[in-house]
């Protein structure tokens, strides 16, 4: 095989080897112009398999192993009728499934015909992200190729590979400049029932990565709002039960939507990145004194900590506020010790002054 040198190089960005071996057949057979074969069906099945949040970061490595180069040469017709030669183009005509690798091609020609290609529902997570990541590519013809893949591919989708790919790509997507309308079709997404409970399922089991980042930028719209009790007492990870509880006792979801400039000093001409932060009320009203009280009786810390920090903030709507910090006098955690104390200093000066 001509390009097993380069197999190691490949592997190490991140690509299985039995990927990167059948992409480098692939590119084989595209650099000597010759039809692709079954080597194909590998191909798409290792690409499949790969992680959503990938997306990204991958694909420098897929062009380049499968040599997705923008130019190739377009011999005359006289050549090719004695020696076949087949563009990328009359490739992509001719071999099913080529449609789903041309998706990471050089040419943003080749990448808008192969989302032509594309329609029914997705069979992947990873294929999911990779429609998603188009709609931010640089390329404007491309972005409206994949708006209109995505009103083709994505009604007809599996919730549950929605909502993995969704779920990894909701903290990803807020740096992805070229967003603009694209941005509310993964939003839309999220507003069907099917999605919300399978979105919810992953919060409760997931135990590692960003899941609490997620959940915020998730509730940007109201689905998972009739969730969020469930998750605050049940989800594994202890950010998840305590944001949860947070947006519960506060009433409101609030998540981060951007940076902006703000003056320091104008005479000088110093300025500084603030944090833009949006906020919306839940659909949803919750008993704050029950779920305070799960809170406080968390194994974790942290939800701990948070409980008692919304007992802080309604401390005027929960009956017996003390009963539930006394508890806590003495608890491991010097943060959560801090809150309680100042609950009981507080109902101090309240009983003192009546």
């Amino acid at each position: 095989m001509a390009r097993s040198r380069y197999l190691p190089l490949m592997t190490n960005v991140g690509l299985p080897e039995s990927l990167a071996r059948a992409l480098a057949v692939v590119g084989d057979n595209l650099d000597q112009q010759k039809l692709v074969g079954r080597e194909i069906e590998q191909v798409i099945t290792g690409l499949h398999e790969l992680a959503p949040e990938r997306v990204s970061t991958i694909e420098p490595a897929i062009a380049d192993q499968a040599r997705l180069r923008r130019w190739r040469r377009d011999y005359p017709t006289l050549v090719r009728l004695f020696s076949p030669k087949f563009t990328d183009g009359d490739q992509l005509d001719r071999i099913p499934g080529l449609e789903f690798l041309f998706l990471f091609h050089r040419d943003g020609f080749l990448r808008e015909a192969a989302l032509n290609r594309i329609s029914g529902a997705l069979p992947s997570a990873f294929q999911f992200a990779t429609i998603v990541w188009q709609l931010n590519d640089w390329v404007k013809p491309v972005q409206e190729a994949a708006m209109k893949c995505a009103a083709r591919c994505f009604p007809d989708t599996a919730a549950k590979i929605i909502a993995k790919a969704s779920f990894s790509l909701l903290p990803r997507q807020r740096s992805w400049g070229r967003w603009t309308v694209e941005r509310g079709v993964l939003d839309k997404l999220l507003c069907r029932p099917d999605v919300a409970r399978e979105m919810a399922i992953l919060f409760q089991t997931e135990t590692s990565g960003p899941v609490s980042t997620s959940l915020r930028y998730a509730l940007r719209g109201d689905r998972l709002d009739t969730h969020l009790d469930h998750l605050a007492r049940q989800a594994l990870q202890p950010a998840v039960r305590a944001l949860a509880a947070q947006c519960l006792i506060e009433g409101v979801a609030t998540w981060h939507e951007g940076w902006e400039w703000k003056w320091v000093d104008k005479s000088r001409g110093l300025q500084r990145r603030v944090p833009i932060s949006r906020s919306r009320s839940l659909i949803t009203k919750a008993d704050i004194s029950s779920v305070i009280q799960a809170g406080v009786n968390d194994r974790s810390s942290v939800v701990r900590r948070a409980a008692l920090q919304g007992l802080i903030s309604r401390v005027d709507d929960v009956e017996n506020a003390s009963v539930a910090a006394i508890a806590l006098l003495n608890d491991k955690s010097p943060s959560v010790r801090e809150r309680a104390q100042f609950i009981m200093r507080r109902a101090t000066a309240d009983s003192d002054t009546r």
